[in-house]
């Protein structure tokens, strides 16, 4: 799952708690649960491996968290956030798992194994046979669902 999709979640979850370490806890956990659902996309790994893998990860990471970014920008500018702290512990909590995955991927820090083994089977509990375009349109649909969820229950429609 893209970190846009995993920080809008936290956007989310994070609005409705005032504790720093609660939101913490509840975007990293919802991170598991997000990577639970398909979402792989088989050319874009292939692409990834075929050379310079940790470069190539290194600047999908970097795009991806720009538009994080961005996303949250615009979310922060045009919606009133309770307490914007808690949101930001909610994202890096949600974007934690991925960060670790990506430092172990680059170094091999013997110490991470066993939660990159963990992360990585997070992703192989359910793979249905579906096409990279259907994975993309999970993405997208989970990142549009939740823009939609934070706009509305900020603007009191719920």
């Amino acid at each position: 799952m893209f970190l846009t999709v995993h920080g809008s979640a936290a956007i989310l979850i994070s609005e409705h708690t005032n504790s720093i370490s609660l939101a913490f806890i509840l975007g990293f956990i919802s991170h598991f649960i997000l990577d639970f659902l398909p979402h792989e996309n088989p050319g874009l790994s292939k692409w990834v491996k075929k050379s310079n893998e940790i470069k190539k990860y290194f600047f999908l990471a970097l795009a991806d968290f720009s538009l994080l970014t961005i996303v949250t920008a615009i979310l922060f500018f045009n919606t009133t956030f309770t307490n914007p702290h808690v949101i930001i512990a909610g994202i890096f909590g949600a974007i934690l798992p991925d960060v670790l995955w990506g430092i172990h991927k680059a170094t091999n820090w013997k110490f991470l194994k066993p939660y990159h083994d963990f992360h990585t089977w997070i992703h192989s509990i359910w793979e249905p046979n579906l096409e990279p375009y259907q994975m993309a349109v999970i993405q997208a649909g989970l990142l549009t669902l939740f823009i939609i969820l934070i706009i509305i229950t900020k603007n009191g429609f719920v």
